[in-house]
């Protein structure tokens, strides 16, 4: 940016606010995007999902196996391949 057209002070003031102004925005991202997150799972994670999710965490707890699911094959992992998540 070229400076010759701005004067030295306001440069400086400028230096001065994002001084304050940037750290005051990375902390209130910081804050905003874990509401964000835990709204979008309080109220657009849907019944469905919700029940969906329960069902198959209780039959995991009860029988230590997944239920059959339309549309979806289970396999053992090949022995020595550390389990992952997407």
């Amino acid at each position: 940016m070229p400076t010759k057209h701005y004067s030295k002070r306001f440069i400086a003031s400028l230096k001065r606010i994002y001084l304050l102004a940037l750290p005051l925005m990375l902390v209130v991202v910081l804050l905003a995007n874990n509401a964000l997150l835990d709204a979008y799972y309080a109220n657009f994670y849907t019944r469905a999902q919700r029940q969906v999710v329960n069902e198959i965490t209780q039959q995991w707890q009860q029988r230590g196996q997944l239920p059959p699911r339309p549309g979806v094959r289970y396999r053992p992992l090949p022995p020595g391949t550390a389990p992952y998540a997407y």
